[in-house]
Order: structure tokens, then C-alpha cells, then sequence
């Protein structure tokens, strides 16, 4: 599947027979089938037709809008609210006991991931201050075991995250970054601005996420539910905050993949260079889909974020009826026009691998009907050649390849 971001003024997508076309002033830079993408990030200098919009909604794909400082302003689409799951939720909120063992269970992971990042991070000349903080968050983890009060856990998770972003110097080269303190908006440094902006991206995530869990993303558990925001995004964020974003953050810093000339200081605080964002986002998505040991090999930090995964209802490929899998198909007709048409045709459908050859993911169901269409487009051509494979999860796996095939690509980032 394939995450389009569009954060440049002169970028544009449409739609044309089923698939999003993306243009750059005039010149088209990307193509893509609706159906192969799984997400759309916009701001406002970019530009989307109408029917696209529609026809993403149509397939259950999320489109975020971001600001120019990287907040994400909302999500429209990908939302199931399930009524039963509704009241459920209103339920379980309304009791303490309830809500007072979810608010435990986030603090007392949040405090853990503060101490693994400390752990695993700190330079070594700066190892006493940290460890002095690791011991203290220890004892704070210890205590919030223990607490049977909200407000009581809510003071320990803000005491917490006071000692562990005082000791987050321990984890920067002093000699290239600046660091006072954690800063919100406006940022006041540049790892601050990465920060803010690393969030961002995150929460994005978690909304997609809780968007397809049939629950009420206004009705938290520990964050206030006042109205003015959408709580139980923010309550879910908490236990990846450092295990998953504070890591990525600190692993491009370290690693040289910024420099302090990517940000700049304005009115607006500090903010990343539109060719620092095109590199933040481009680690961003290769991290999330990328699997990791602290996730058992098997998940990347994607796979990870707050998902329902017993509930199974809202699975997009299950409504359309089965589940999904891949399909390789492939033609050869002689006439040109047959030909044009059901090139045409299996680009809105499929993404090509090859000239006449396309590979589909989806169902059963969805590949008899693109077999009909394909019989009818070619009814009348005689000695079409026409072939659809399907593979298994295990096959798909094992496929081999050399180079990069025709359409296939992840990301594609406009900046």
C-alpha cells in the first residue's frame, strides 16, 4: 500500500479512471490506483479535486491535514463508529475502577519506555546524570503500581515526564544541539521543533487507528474530556510518545541526518526547512512500516500503534466480502484498442508490474468481477491471452525480484 504526502503549494492530484494522479506546477510525478493507497497527508498550499476526495472516501482511505508548523488540524474519513462499542466505551469510562486501571496501565508504561530511552541512549560522560533520573523514574513506576487515585497518577505521569525531559540532554551530542528543556508550540530550539513535529506525524497515526476500532475517539480515559479535544487520541499516543517517535527523533540526530542549518527561527519559532521535512518524512514512513525486535520481528512500529485488534468488523477487505490476498494478471491481446482498454481498465484496479502485467490485492470477490470486466473488454478480440494467479500470504512473501518493478513505490512525498 502507498502513503502520498502532499506539503508543497504546487502540488495537485486528481482522479482519472480510478486512479490518483499527482502533479507537481505541470508536470505529472506520480500515478497510483485509489485502491493500492492507504493514506493521503495534505496541507493547504496543496490542491485536491473534489472527485478525488469522494473517491478516496468511497475506499476508506484517510485523508490528514496538517499545518504549516506540522500540527495535524484532522482526519476526514476511515471513521466506523460502532454503536455497541459506543456504549461500551461510555460504560467502561463511567466506571472508576475501570478508568483508574487504564490510567495506571498508560503511566506505567510511559514511565517504562522514559527509562529505556534513558538506558539505551545516554553518552557515556553523562551516564551519572541519567542513571540518577532512570532511578528515580524507577521509583516513580513503582509507586504508580500502587495508586488507586486518578488525579494521584495523573501528578506522577506529569512528574515523570519533568525528570525525564530534564535528563534528555544526556541524550544529544552538545556540541551541534541545544537543549533547555521540553517546548511545545513555539518551539525554541530544533529538537524541540523535531519533537513537535515528530508528534504530529504520530498522532496522525493514532487517529487513523482508533478510526477503524469503532470507538469514540472524544471519550477518554485520562486526558480531560472537555470537548475542546479529542481525548482518547491523546490518551493513546502516551505509550509510544518515547518508545516509538523519541526514539526516531534521536536516532536522526545522532546518526547526522540533520543539521542545525535545517531549521531556522522565526515569529513562529523554531521550524524545519521544507527540504528538512521532505527527510523527515520520508524516515518516518520507512521506520513505521519497518519490523523491530522490541516488537517481537514480526511488527513494525506501525503494527504497533493503539489498533483493536479483536475487533475484526471494521476490516475494510472483509466488508467487501473475504480476505484479501494478491492476484498476478496479465495479457496479451493483439488488438490495440482491446489492448488500450484493458490497460486502462486494470490501472484503476491493480498497479503495474510490468507492461502486461499487473499485480491486485484484494478479494476473492473483487478479482471474479475484474475477470468478468476483463472477458467483456476483450469479447470480441480473438486469440486474447488472458491470465490472473492468485498467491497465498506464504507465496506473496517468498516473491523474488531484481530492481524496481514499473509502479511500485511506498511513499510518495511532494515538498
Amino acid at each position: 500500500m502507498c502513503v502520498i504526502y502532499m506539503m508543497s503549494e504546487e502540488t495537485r492530484a486528481i482522479k482519472e479512471h480510478g486512479r490518483l494522479l499527482l502533479y507537481r506546477r505541470d508536470e505529472k510525478i506520480a500515478s497510483q490506483p485509489i485502491s493500492r493507497i492507504s493514506g493521503v497527508v495534505v496541507t493547504k498550499q496543496a490542491h485536491m479535486t473534489m472527485p478525488l476526495v469522494y473517491a478516496l472516501l468511497e475506499e476508506g482511505v484517510p485523508i490528514s491535514y496538517m499545518d504549516f508548523r506540522g500540527r495535524l488540524l484532522g482526519v476526514l474519513g476511515g471513521e466506523r463508529i460502532s454503536l455497541d462499542r459506543l456504549f461500551r466505551q461510555k460504560e467502561v469510562m463511567e466506571c472508576p475502577k475501570e478508568q483508574i486501571r487504564l490510567v495506571r496501565e498508560v503511566v506505567c508504561r510511559k514511565i517504562k519506555s522514559q527509562r529505556k530511552m534513558l538506558k539505551e541512549y545516554s553518552y557515556r560522560e553523562k551516564e551519572l546524570q541519567s542513571m540518577a533520573a532512570v532511578g528515580r523514574l524507577a521509583a516513580y513506576a513503582h509507586k504508580a503500581k500502587r495508586l488507586l487515585d486518578i488525579e494521584a497518577l495523573r501528578g506522577m505521569e506529569g512528574a515523570a515526564s519533568r525528570v525525564y525531559f530534564s535528563s534528555f540532554g544526556c541524550l544529544l551530542d552538545e556540541g551541534f544541539w541545544h537543549w533547555e528543556g521540553r517546548a511545545q508550540h513555539p518551539a525554541h530550539d530544533a529538537v524541540n521543533a523535531l519533537l513537535n513535529y515528530g508528534y504530529a506525524f504520530l498522532e496522525k497515526d493514532v487517529r487513523i487507528a482508533l478510526a477503524g476500532s469503532g470507538l469514540d475517539v472524544r471519550l477518554g480515559f485520562f486526558h480531560a474530556n472537555n470537548g475542546r479535544k479529542d481525548s482518547l487520541v491523546y490518551d493513546m499516543m502516551e505509550p509510544y510518545r518515547h518508545d516509538v517517535l523519541d526514539r526516531l527523533v534521536l536516532s536522526l540526530l545522532r546518526g547526522g541526518s540533520f543539521a542545525p542549518d535545517d531549521f531556522s527561527m522565526g515569529e513562529e519559532g523554531c521550524r524545519l526547512s521544507p527540504a528538512a521535512k521532505k527527510v523527515w518524512v520520508a524516515h518516518y514512513e520507512r521506520y513505521m512500516e519497518k519490523p523491530a525486535m522490541r516488537y517481537d520481528g514480526d511488527f513494525a512500529a506501525r503494527d504497533d500503534a493503539p489498533r483493536d485488534r479483536d475487533v475484526r468488523s471494521t476490516d475494510f477487505s472483509k466488508e467487501r466480502g473475504g480476505r484479501g490476498m494478491k492476484f498476478l494478471i496479465g495479457y496479451d491481446i493483439a488488438g490495440n484498442r482491446a489492448r488500450s482498454r484493458v490497460a486502462k481498465y486494470l490501472e484503476g484496479k491493480a498497479y503495474r508490474i510490468q507492461y502486461s502485467v499487473f499485480l491486485f490485492d484484494g478479494t476473492e470477490r473483487e478479482a471474479q468481477e475484474i475477470r468478468a470486466a476483463l472477458l467483456a473488454l476483450t469479447e470480441a478480440e480473438e486469440g486474447r491471452a488472458l491470465f490472473m494467479a492468485p498467491m497465498c500470504e506464504a507465496c506473496s512473501a517468498r516473491i523474488w525480484k531484481v530492481g524496481k518493478m514499473k509502479e511500485e513505490a511506498e511513499v510518495f512525498i511532494v515538498a
